[in-house]
């Protein structure tokens, strides 16, 4: 006598899933792409978005009330938002001197109204990397100039 066995098996491939090869390192893939968590970029969410505005820059001023300047200033990361970042000697006032920056959703750094350098004085303005160098257009606000405003813009050499 003789016993034949037959076995069925299904010669379909598993399907995989658009995200099974995507690996997302801050963020979360979606429909195979990832959706970067705020505060970062690139195609993996590999990149904070504040990184290419970090480091020592040495640029050149002109403003409408104070003299022209050639002075160095420093950005740092904030250590309390993703999206912030500090200025260091902005409008030559000293390099202990900080002022806050925001990143905005269009990748420039926006500078709230906030006193600098002394109680009465105050600064406001937008921080932008232009053809890969970076430039800070600002207002300063002081009773040392009585009604008038110094406008200021800050260009890296």
């Amino acid at each position: 006598m003789f016993q034949i066995l037959v076995f069925v098996g299904s010669c379909e491939k598993t399907k995989t899933q658009p995200c099974d090869a995507v690996s997302c390192i801050n963020g979360l893939c979606n429909d195979g792409h990832c959706a970067c968590d705020t505060g970062y970029e690139g195609s993996k969410c590999q990149s904070e978005i504040r990184a290419k505005y970090l480091g020592n820059y040495i640029g050149h001023e002109s403003c409408s009330i104070t003299d022209t300047a050639t002075y160095s200033i420093s950005i740092t990361a904030s250590t309390t938002d993703i999206m912030a970042i500090d200025f260091w000697n902005l409008w030559d006032a000293g390099v202990y001197t900080k002022t806050y920056g925001k990143i905005g959703t269009d990748g420039n750094i926006y500078i709230p109204r906030q006193t600098i350098y002394s109680s009465s004085t105050w600064i406001t303005g937008k921080a932008m990397k232009l053809n890969g160098k970076l430039q800070v257009s600002y207002s300063i606000e002081a009773y040392m100039f009585g009604s008038e405003t110094d406008n200021c813009v800050w260009q890296q050499q």
